[in-house]
């Protein structure tokens, strides 16, 4: 009975080393297609305009640490703008990689959670931080939604109009939706 099961277990043993080898050439094989598919895609952006993205990429990134600072110093709470700007790179790096993006956000609060005047100012600086920004980016959007509309305006034929409208109201929604959780907060 011993020699069955101890061949059962050695064939059991045998059959996921198996499956795990070929798990593991079949995952590295998608990744190197995948990569060498990456690559062959930046090889064809130009060189300025990947420079281009670099450098909208560090300003957004300076320009949310510069907000986040300042969201700070509203309670109080005083960090150097090198300090915020490098932990401000780090929560990128983790919105990027872990499964939702509020990793970051943790990360933030978290480097600045033991401030000498209060925890709570590091959560309300981040959530903060973060409604400007939606706020920002649905006035870009509504702005964007005309230039659109007024440029196919003659294609259009009034036919645009039902779509700008939806595109006010929801803006309008939205703003409102933020005002009162600001207000009740």
């Amino acid at each position: 009975m011993s020699d069955a099961n101890s061949h059962r277990r050695y064939v059991t043993d045998f059959v996921d080393r198996q499956a795990v080898r070929d798990h593991r050439t079949r995952m590295v094989s998608f990744c190197t297609r995948r990569l060498s598919a990456i690559g062959v895609t930046l090889a064809r952006i130009p060189p300025g305009v990947m420079l281009g993205a670099l450098i909208i990429m560090l300003l957004s990134v300076s320009i949310s640490a510069y907000k986040w600072q300042m969201m700070l110093k509203l309670h109080g709470v005083h960090f150097s703008f090198s300090k915020l700007h490098r932990y401000y790179f780090t929560a990128v790096f983790f919105n990027n990689f872990l499964p939702t993006s509020i990793g970051g956000d943790g990360y933030r609060i978290y480097k600045t959670f033991g401030n000498p005047r209060s925890t709570s100012s590091s959560v309300i600086a981040v959530v903060m931080e973060r409604l400007t920004g939606i706020i920002a980016l649905l006035a870009i959007g509504y702005f964007c939604s005309f230039i659109v509309y007024h440029a196919t305006a003659m294609k259009c034929r009034g036919r645009c109009w039902p779509w700008n409208r939806s595109i006010a109201m929801t803006l309008v929604a939205g703003l409102i939706f933020v005002y009162l959780q600001v207000v009740s907060g």
